[in-house]
């Protein structure tokens, strides 16, 4: 999930507060779920970079899928991520890139 969109909903959800709505625990995220490998493509994408990586089996404890639900976090303060995961990752990677020289 992107920075500026859990900013957002945490403003949201001050002022949903502010409004004298209800105190709830919402899950925030995209609601999409990504494979590691799905990740890796997309940045060797942004970065125009190969990625050496190898195969190792799920450590225990590690779900096979994890996605945040996020209906009830649209129904109470009509959230809507506004990034999708290029922009997401293309944004860590110019910060990165920017701050420290070692990518």
């Amino acid at each position: 999930m992107h920075v500026s969109d859990v900013a957002a909903a945490h403003v949201d959800g001050a002022l949903h507060l502010l409004a004298g709505g209800e105190n709830s625990t919402l899950n925030l995220g995209t609601g999409l779920g990504y494979s590691v490998l799905e990740i890796i493509g997309k940045i060797e994408q942004i970065t125009e970079q190969k990625i050496t990586y190898n195969f190792s089996p799920r450590r225990p404890g590690d779900p096979s899928r994890l996605v945040a639900d996020i209906t009830l976090a649209k129904k109470v303060l009509n959230f809507e991520p506004k990034h999708d995961i290029i922009s997401i990752l293309k944004t860590a990677y110019e910060w990165q890139n920017k701050h420290d020289k070692k990518i």
